[in-house]
């Protein structure tokens, strides 16, 4: 995820969006900021998803991660 800035209105609002930080970690908070905020970003496709579901695995093997990539790129993303 590139890096990026948001503004809060409040320190309130900062603190609570530290929070959210926290518990979903960053890209999902700035999901949900920006579905809260009416973004009009495109939503992220199947295959962006999954790839990044992928990427964020722990105590998977390279090789596994390589099959999971393999599988969506031949087996998703051509759908």
């Amino acid at each position: 995820m590139a890096q990026s800035s948001k503004s809060f209105p409040t320190l309130e609002a900062a603190i609570g969006w530290a929070q959210l930080v926290d518990k979903l970690g960053p890209a999902d908070a700035v999901a949900l900021l920006d579905f809260q905020r009416g973004s009009t970003a495109a939503p992220a496709t199947v295959t962006d998803w999954l790839h990044a579901y992928v990427d964020h695995l722990i105590g998977v093997e390279p090789y596994t991660k390589r099959k999971y990539r393999a599988y969506i790129v031949n087996d998703i993303a051509r759908s």
